[in-house]
């Protein structure tokens, strides 16, 4: 009888662990602006996403943030459109705008767009944003002679330079200030880089000749996208400490890492045939289609992309409606909670010591 409730305990503790490895999501979609579509591009803290949408005819685009069950059209800087690309735990959001002819950067803060301005040319785009409300983007030089990667801190934007060639772009930014993007080099090849201390590095590759970088997180891995040597297909990639690994695909033949958190878990989407891409979490040395992860709520609806992921495993993508065709931005939480896993799971060991001391 001991030895069938020391067992117990045992598989207890062993679904404990299945359920930490394969955790299960609850697909919350977030609909639109009166528009059929929406895209989610980032995620704060505590649950809210941005992103943008369209709205009703004539349909422009405008950017959008996601809050308590509300969505809030964050307007534009004059011009049809507008696109919010991030947020930090302050709830300052921003992205790029219609100005013009051409777009600006924004921060949107206290219900309000703020234009953060240029390098001296006529366009601006913001991509990243920590919680110090330091914004890196991309914009052009001055007379439009070159499209370069950008710091904007303190109310003033700096020009992060190049990898040798001509353009840059930064996406993303640490809370220790860390940035990266992408940038040509002499060769006119698009590298993945790091800029830190003033000084923008080149991470390489994962054997073919470009790589990208999209997200960093508070320990500096970075994620991103690099061609491999063999096909030259599009993989992502989790670079650390110096070393770029391959995370893989979903069985098809390209895939790409857009957001990481503290804990190195990383979305982004795949290819799992010719022209279909499925939204994957790469956990635990393992990448996970994210719609097998998913419980009843996401019946009959795919999601094709995850685009960021906060430190409670909350998830920003979007995701395909297979009846109607609405694309929506949607908010993966996850299920059960992991504290009520803990407590399930510690509850059937206490019982089963307590039943083992009665047998004694």
């Amino acid at each position: 009888m001991k030895s069938r409730l020391l067992l117990a305990c045992h598989f207890a503790l062993l679904g404990f662990s299945c359920c930490t490895c394969a955790q299960q999501y609850r697909l919350d979609v977030l609909g639109g602006l009166g528009g059929s579509h929406s895209f989610a591009t980032g995620i704060g803290a505590y649950g809210q996403v941005v992103g943008y949408a369209n709205t009703p005819p004539p349909s422009n685009t405008h950017g959008f943030l996601y809050s308590d069950g509300t969505m809030q059209d964050i307007g534009t800087l004059g011009g049809p459109n507008c696109y919010a690309t991030g947020i930090n735990a302050s709830n300052q959001v921003i992205g790029y705008s219609s100005y013009g002819a051409d777009e600006h950067a924004f921060v949107f803060s206290s219900r309000s767009l703020t234009d953060i301005g240029t390098l001296g040319g006529t366009r601006s785009r913001a991509f990243g944003i920590n919680n110090s409300g330091q914004i890196v983007g991309n914009a052009y030089t001055a007379q439009n002679a070159a499209d370069h990667a950008f710091l904007y801190s303190g109310n003033s934007m700096s020009d992060l330079g190049t990898l040798g060639g001509t353009q840059s772009v930064a996406y993303d930014i640490s809370s220790s200030g860390k940035v990266v993007g992408v940038s040509s080099n002499q060769l006119g090849l698009f590298r993945a880089f790091v800029y830190t201390s003033g000084t923008m590095i080149d991470i390489g590759t994962l054997g073919g000749s470009e790589s990208c970088a999209y997200g960093v997180n508070s320990s500096g891995q970075v994620v991103g996208h690099s061609n491999i040597v063999s096909t030259q297909n599009q993989h992502a990639f989790l670079y650390t400490e110096g070393t770029m690994v391959d995370l893989g695909t979903l069985g098809g033949s390209t895939s790409y890492a857009h957001g990481i958190n503290s804990s190195g878990d990383v979305v982004g989407f795949s290819s799992i045939g010719f022209s279909s891409n499925h939204a994957f979490l790469f956990s635990g040395g393992s990448m996970h289609d994210l719609n097998d992860l998913v419980d009843s709520s996401g019946a009959g609806w795919e999601i094709f992309e995850a685009r960021a992921i906060n430190d409670s495993g909350q998830i920003a993508g979007t995701a395909f409606n297979l009846s109607s065709g609405i694309t929506s931005a949607v908010l993966l939480n996850p299920v059960p909670e992991p504290s009520s896993v803990t407590i399930l799971a510690m509850g059937v060991i206490i019982s089963s010591l307590r039943a083992m001391r009665r047998i004694d």
